[in-house]
């Protein structure tokens, strides 16, 4: 669970199942936290004389613990879409839905009163659960399944591996080409799993998915796929680039508020406060939470304010200031112009060769933007410069 309300509070464990084997029933699971849950709804909470309001705000989990812990169909089921009564239709071995079916949306009474005789089929504890509604407190949208899982990784294997009606694929020789220059990737230590090569696509995680699309795909796929294919997968590059990076910065201006709250309540102690440390020869700085910088290839880039992409020296601090060090370049140009122009999300292309290592710039940390991923090209020297979306300033 994690406190809403409070920024920048860690996620932390309630509790572990620990038994044989997997629960048959969610009752088994899940009936003690409902039972504190509740408890607490009705009492309230008490920390140093002071009473805090407690309620689940929403339940978050994938498709398979989503069915499990409401006890409905699974995701491939005919009556399985949690939100609404429509009835799915099998072709072949595909479970799909018509576009404009007439069906009703799902409610908590109705759920609670067994009105979904073909969508429930186990009872489920968190119908009692007070001040949670069994339908809409329940995340049904997120992007792991519905993009990274679900449209990419459905287009990604139809150019792979052919299917009927598709005419574009991705010939053998260029599926080689695209994963040894996967291989060859060396991006920011941020992504905790390596891009594996095309032949192991089928176990790929939903991270590497993402990775693909959002920092990677576009220069691995230049010039190896037919255009038109090129260009349906740059349209849902940049859907997903601006739908990620524009929620990111609306988020952060909705928790500015709290913030400043929570800011005066711990005497104006500052909110992730920029550090820099040292580890052996290696002087790491923290902008902020999940932007670290340091002197290796992987995570030494980053954007300033103006867009301007700087390769990483060295930090100091001076009090509560930390002042960033580092090279800027000559030239730094649009990566691409289609479907629209590159920098409207900040990606840009550089060359190793227009980088000025003869003046070391200093910069205020908070003039640092983002972070950035460092893409190799197969042009030797010629980088492109991709912002991690999760550093963006706030």
């Amino acid at each position: 669970m994690q406190a809403h309300n409070v920024p920048h509070t860690p996620v932390m464990t309630v509790a572990i199942f620990c038994g044989e084997s997997k629960p048959l029933f969610a009752k088994e699971f899940l009936q003690p936290f409902v039972d504190e849950m509740n408890r607490l709804y009705v009492a309230g909470l008490t920390i140093k004389s002071r009473s805090y309001w407690v309620e689940a705000r929403a339940i978050i989990a994938d498709a398979p613990a989503r069915a499990f812990i409401k006890g409905v169909k699974s995701h491939n089921a005919y009556s399985a879409c949690m939100k609404c009564t429509i009835v799915g239709e099998l072709e072949g071995h595909r479970m799909y839905f018509r576009y404009g079916e007439q069906c009703a949306p799902r409610n908590h009474n109705d759920f609670c009163d067994d009105k979904y005789p073909t969508h429930v089929n186990n009872p489920t504890p968190f119908t009692s659960l007070l001040g949670c509604d069994i339908v809409d407190d329940f995340v049904s949208a997120e992007d792991m399944h519905l993009i990274y899982k679900g449209v990419e990784a459905k287009l990604l294997h139809w150019w792979i591996n052919g299917f009927p009606g598709v005419t574009y694929y991705l010939p053998r020789r260029q599926q080689r080409e695209v994963s040894a220059h996967l291989r060859l990737l060396k991006l920011p230590s941020d992504y905790q799993r390596k891009l594996r090569d095309l032949r192991y696509i089928h176990l790929w995680k939903a991270s590497e998915y993402r990775m693909f699309l959002l920092v990677a795909g576009f220069v691995v796929l230049k010039d190896r796929l037919i255009d038109a294919a090129y260009q349906h997968f740059m349209l849902l590059m940049m859907a997903v680039t601006f739908m990620t990076t524009t929620l990111v910065q609306a988020v952060h201006r909705l928790l500015e508020l709290q913030h400043v709250i929570v800011a005066k309540r711990q005497q104006n102690k500052p909110v992730d406060e920029p550090s820099v440390h040292t580890v052996g020869v290696d002087t790491i700085t923290t902008v902020r939470q999940g932007f670290a910088l340091r002197k290796n290839f992987r995570d030494q880039w980053f954007m300033t304010n103006s867009g301007e992409v700087v390769r990483y020296e060295t930090a100091t601090k001076t009090g509560k200031d930390v002042t960033v060090q580092g090279y800027a370049f000559f030239k730094q140009v649009p990566a691409f112009t289609e479907p629209c122009l590159s920098t409207e999300t900040n990606i840009y292309s550089a060359n190793m060769v227009d980088l000025n290592k003869s003046e070391l710039l200093h910069y205020a940390s908070s003039t640092l933007m983002c972070k950035v991923a460092a893409v190799e090209t197969e042009k030797e020297g010629v980088l492109m410069f991709v912002p991690l979306t999760h550093t963006y300033i706030c």
